[in-house]
């Protein structure tokens, strides 16, 4: 099918004076990102080597797993907490921020402030953000009920119905049927979804969005935070290339091995280069491709730190397959100009032969006569 090409722009961590539920989900969906960066940048590339047997000293990142297990936890996260919270009619900010605090007071990721008694602290990868937990269930609750979601999204005004057509679906599927045992809770929660459900539904279909593609990524650096033109803090700078990875995926690159060629593949572009006599050309995966790789890097003067041969693919530093394609466009060039000359010298010779035997044969019938 047809290629697509999307653009993903994040605003980023967001730390404002006071900090309420819009920030947290912000923030949250920020550590999804993050997390998303580490697995695509960091994480596998050095699983890669790890697989392909290639000899690696593992270069350490922030790792923000821990994080996430704070607010989106299985059972305990903040969200979950927050939903748990929200079906109950006896419930209060001050209940969920008490439940919350049970629950993560040991996380060195969470802390109370001791003298806020409303707000609660996320130590964030980028740093830690003060939220204040008033009117966190009130934002969280939907009320508006599946019924008059589905109302309205079947309404015969175009704009209206396109609102709600997504939500109406989604909160229809949400229901079950009540029995005669069926829990209060379960019938609650059975009529509407809340709020932080809803984005955490829509983030991890992005996220699956983006699974399915080849990811580049694009880092913004603020150069200070007065938004002040020529003004550069390098500790902030520091920090935030830091928290973000950047430094990660720098030292991993300079430290790694950017090109990666499947050696059959490798084999067979590069095989007018193998030297005379050496390994013959292999068919399939295994130590004959490895031997034929190795001997061509090898014959071709590549230093032995500059590539690595792994179990199905070679390993190249940066410069490497410049080198090869090089002495490759070399060779065939060196090819080339032999047929050529080869071609041209044959119709400009054939008058030469003709003439050259047809002086022979003068010279032979003159000499015949003589001798007569």
């Amino acid at each position: 099918g047809a290629g697509v090409v999307g653009l993903l722009d994040i605003f980023g961590f967001e730390v404002l004076e006071e900090n309420s539920f819009e920030q947290t989900c912000i923030n949250f969906a920020n550590e999804k990102l993050q997390c998303y960066f580490n697995d695509a940048m960091l994480a596998s590339e050095q699983e890669e080597y790890a697989t392909e047997g290639i000899d690696w000293a593992h270069v350490p990142f922030l790792d923000n797993l821990e994080v996430l297990q704070v607010l989106d936890g299985r059972s305990t996260g903040l969200f979950r907490t927050l939903d748990d919270q929200s079906l109950l009619a006896t419930a209060s900010d001050a209940s969920f921020l008490q439940v919350l605090g049970d629950r993560h007071g040991a996380s060195p990721h969470f802390s109370r402030p001791r003298l806020a008694h409303t707000s609660f602290v996320i130590n964030h990868s980028s740093g830690p953000v003060e939220y204040e937990a008033s009117g966190f269930l009130e934002k969280n609750r939907d009320q508006l009920f599946a019924d008059l979601s589905e109302m309205l999204a079947a309404s015969s005004i175009p704009l209206l119905a396109s609102l709600f057509a997504s939500d109406a679906p989604q909160r229809s599927g949400a229901r079950v049927k009540q029995g005669a045992s069926a829990r209060p809770r379960a019938a609650k929660a059975a009529q509407h979804i809340s709020v932080s459900a809803k984005f955490r539904e829509q983030l991890s279909a992005l996220l699956k969005a983006l699974d399915a593609t080849k990811p580049a990524f694009v880092r913004c650096i603020k150069p200070n935070g007065e938004k002040s033109a020529s003004l550069f803090d390098s500790r902030l700078v520091s920090h935030q290339l830091h928290c973000s990875g950047v430094l990660a995926a720098v030292k991993i690159s300079r430290a790694g091995f950017p090109t990666r060629v499947p050696l059959l593949d490798c084999a067979n572009r590069y095989r007018v280069l193998a030297p005379a006599g050496g390994p013959p050309l292999p068919v399939g995966l295994g130590q004959d491709a490895r031997s034929f790789v190795g001997a061509l890097l090898s014959h071709l003067k590549v230093e032995p730190g500059r590539f690595q041969i792994g179990r199905t693919k070679a390993f190249l530093r940066a410069g490497v397959l410049v080198r090869l394609e090089e002495a490759l466009a070399h060779a065939l060039g060196h090819s080339a100009a032999l047929l050529q000359a080869a071609a041209r010298r044959t119709p400009g010779t054939q008058p030469v032969r003709v003439a050259r035997a047809a002086a022979a044969a003068l010279q032979s019938a003159a000499r015949r006569s003589q001798a007569r």
